[in-house]
C-alpha cells in the first residue's frame, strides 16, 4: 500500500512539473509575441512620424514634429545641395534622387546648370567648366541589369536654345537588338559622401567624347536610365576646382528621423527646384499653331 502511494506521488509530480515546463514555454512565446508586436508598432510609428517631419518641412513648417498620443516624434535635417566650391577641391557630387533609391527605368533625372533662381531669359550662366562627369549604375546590380544612360544637354548658344545628346551603353556590343548607343568601358567608382558605388563614369567633354568640349551658355542637363530592371544611382560631379566650376545649388536634402520607444526610422527625400516636366523630352516645338 506504501509502495502504491509512492507511485501516486512520483507521477502526480511528474504530471505537475510536465504542466509547469508547458506553461513556463507558453507564457515565454506570449511574452515573445508582445515584444515583437510592441516593436513592430514602435517601428511603425517611428515610420509615420519621419514621414510626417518630411510633409510639414515641405509644407513650409517647422524641423520637428511630435505626437503625444502615440509617443512618436521625428527631427529632420535640411541641407541644400550641392555646396558652392570656394575654389579648395572638387565640388561634392549631386546625388538626386539620393543614394540606391535612385531612378527607375525610363525616369528623368534633370539637374541645372544655369542658375535656377535666375529671372532673365536665358537665365544667367553658372556653370563654366569645361567637362562634366555623370556617374550612373549600381555595381551590385546583377549582370543582366545593366542599365544605360540617355543625356541631354540645353544650352543656349546667344541666340537661341539648342540640344546634344549621348546615348552610353556598356552593353552596347550584346544588345539585341542592337542599339547603336557609344560603348563605355566602365570602372566602379565610389563616393565617400554617399558610399555608393556606381557601375559607370562618363565625361562629357572629355577625351572619350566625340565632341570634346562643352558649349557656353549650359542651361540643362537631363539624364534618363534605360534597360534597368531596378532603380539605380545617378550624379553629376562638376571636374574644375574654381569657383566658376561649381554646379548651382539646386537641392533640397531632408534627412528625417523618427522615433518611438527603441525604434528608429529615417527617411531622406531630395527635392530639385523648378524640374522642368517629363514629357519636355517629347515636346514639339512649332512657330505657328499646331493642328490635329
Amino acid at each position: 500500500m506504501k509502495n502504491e502511494h509512492g507511485q501516486v506521488i512520483l507521477i502526480l509530480i511528474l504530471v505537475m512539473t510536465v504542466a509547469l515546463a508547458i506553461g513556463i514555454s507558453v507564457i515565454q512565446r506570449s511574452l515573445s509575441d508582445i515584444s515583437t508586436a510592441t516593436r513592430v508598432e514602435q517601428s511603425s510609428r517611428a515610420f509615420s512620424a519621419a514621414e510626417a517631419g518630411i510633409e510639414k518641412v515641405l509644407s513650409g513648417g517647422g524641423l520637428t514634429v511630435s505626437f503625444e498620443d502615440n509617443s512618436s516624434n521625428a527631427t529632420v535635417t535640411q541641407n541644400l545641395q550641392p555646396a558652392v566650391n570656394t575654389g579648395f577641391g572638387f565640388q561634392d557630387p549631386l546625388e538626386c534622387p539620393p543614394g540606391k533609391s535612385g531612378l527607375a527605368k525610363e525616369e528623368v533625372a534633370q539637374v541645372w546648370l544655369a542658375d535656377p533662381n535666375s529671372a532673365a531669359n536665358p537665365p544667367a550662366e553658372y556653370y563654366k567648366g569645361t567637362n562634366l562627369s555623370v556617374f550612373w549604375g549600381d555595381s551590385s546590380a546583377s549582370s543582366d541589369d545593366k542599365a544605360a544612360l540617355e543625356l541631354t544637354l540645353i544650352y543656349h548658344d546667344g541666340t537661341e536654345y539648342k540640344s546634344r545628346k549621348w546615348f552610353l551603353d556598356q552593353q552596347a556590343a550584346v544588345r539585341n537588338p542592337a542599339n547603336n548607343f557609344s560603348k563605355v568601358n566602365c570602372t566602379p567608382v565610389t563616393f565617400a559622401s554617399s558610399g555608393i558605388k556606381y557601375q559607370c563614369k562618363y565625361v562629357i567633354g572629355g577625351s572619350g567624347d566625340p565632341d570634346g568640349f562643352l558649349p557656353t551658355g549650359l542651361m540643362l542637363l537631363r539624364a534618363r536610365l534605360l534597360y534597368n530592371k531596378t532603380s539605380q544611382p545617378f550624379a553629376v560631379r562638376a571636374e574644375t576646382n574654381c569657383q566658376d566650376c561649381s554646379i548651382p545649388p539646386q537641392a533640397q536634402e531632408l534627412v528625417s528621423e523618427g522615433f518611438s520607444g527603441q525604434s528608429k526610422r529615417t527617411i531622406q527625400v531630395c527635392q530639385i527646384s523648378k524640374v522642368v516636366p517629363f514629357y519636355f523630352d517629347y515636346a514639339v516645338f512649332s512657330a505657328g499653331d499646331i493642328n490635329k
